[in-house]
């Protein structure tokens, strides 16, 4: 922890004042960084002079990028939605800097490599899966049918107090319908940065289950919900105070979300990167945050400002095209995301570094990519 002693006194140094609009600029990209120490300490909400002292630190992030990257061509970044990461790329983007981003994807064993950003930022926000059409076949999507998607082993814990009991019902004790809540990791970049409708795991799951009760209440359904807690967060929170104000919530830790999909009738979740695996296996799917994949015919993408989810549980979440989904995993797979490159791939790695240098190019990425598979489909006629 020494480094970042001296990595403070050294950014001290750097201090002197940004431009107002320079400021209010910083200030806007801080505010996923204090939205995350929010949910570690509530009380920061009210303290300003702690505020004033992290704004101060971020301009002095500003100042030494400026400084450092007077001579630099390009910036890469590992996710970038830090806040020294945020502070970096400004610099970078407002001196004409060439900049991208790497970040794991969202299948097994791939990369991202992105000029625009990582997750909702990224430039898989500008893909419309009606162009996919025609450019994949059944047998490449149905070889990612067998993709195994690993799942990740609950978190150790040195203090097992902490933990909670671990002993997951049976799936053939679970109710015949049930919604699926996938729950992410409480204070990760994809809730702090792209959840505008609900700050943390307990806002978005009473939500659902009172939709949920008032959807049974009307229709005269008896749906329960069955919420799946992320296992990088066991040992770090707790929420079983709250699951004793909802005792029929049926909590599971161990059991691979895949088995679950196949009972389940309806998955939700704010962004998790699970949907994109449930589209593989035709599941209705709801999301209650901003993600790359909120298109029509992939999935329900749920505004709580403006609609009903009573109405879209009945209506809307089923209206899902599994031909579009299916083309749109398989360009994922086959297209915008690389496998990751290693000692025994060099051929990833050569795909690495092409991408790489179609952005250090200018080279359009999205246009690019689906230009060369038009060429490809055309070879084969």
């Amino acid at each position: 922890m020494y480094y970042k002693f001296f990595l403070d006194i050294f950014v001290w140094f750097f201090k002197s004042k940004v431009s107002i609009e320079t400021e209010s600029i910083i200030i806007a990209e801080l505010e996923p960084y204090f939205k995350r120490c929010y949910l570690h300490n509530p009380t920061l909400k009210e303290n300003k002079h702690w505020q004033q002292l992290k704004i101060k630190k971020a301009n002095r992030w500003y100042n030494l990028f400026s400084y450092l990257l007077k001579k630099v061509d390009a910036v890469a970044f590992w996710g970038g939605l830090s806040p020294i990461y945020k502070m970096a790329k400004l610099v970078a983007t407002e001196t004409g800097k060439k900049v991208f981003f790497f970040e794991n994807g969202v299948l097994p064993g791939t990369i991202v490599i992105d000029h625009k950003g990582t997750n909702n930022e990224s430039s898989l926000k500008d893909i419309d899966p009606q162009f996919l059409s025609g450019l994949f076949d059944k047998d490449q999507f149905s070889s990612l049918k067998e993709t195994i998607f690993p799942q990740r082993p609950l978190r150790k814990i040195k203090n097992k107090s902490k933990g909670v009991a671990v002993q997951d019902p049976s799936i053939e004790s679970f109710p015949e319908d049930y919604i699926l809540f996938i729950m992410q990791v409480h204070d990760d970049s994809q809730i702090v940065n792209f959840s505008p409708y609900f700050e943390n795991m307990t806002e978005s799951i009473e939500y659902v289950y009172t939709n949920m009760e008032q959807y049974n209440e009307k229709y005269k359904t008896d749906y329960k919900l069955v919420v799946k807690e992320h296992p990088s967060d066991y040992g770090r929170i707790n929420y079983e105070d709250f699951y004793a104000k909802y005792p029929d919530i049926i909590v599971i830790r161990t059991i691979p979300v895949r088995k679950l999909f196949d009972s389940a009738k309806i998955l939700i979740t704010v962004n998790s990167s699970v949907a994109v695996e449930a589209m593989i296996y035709g599941l209705p799917i709801i999301t209650l945050g901003n993600a790359f994949f909120n298109k029509p015919g992939l999935c329900c993408f749920f505004n709580p400002a403006e609609e009903n989810m009573v109405d879209i549980l009945k209506f809307d979440c089923l209206n899902f095209d599994q031909k579009l989904r299916d083309n749109y995993i398989s360009f994922l797979f086959y297209d915008f995301l690389l496998k990751i490159p290693s000692v025994d791939n060099l051929f990833a790695a050569e795909l690495a570094a092409n991408r790489i240098s179609e952005l250090l190019n200018d080279i359009h990425l999205v246009e690019n990519i689906l230009k060369e598979r038009e060429q490809l489909v055309l070879a084969k006629i």
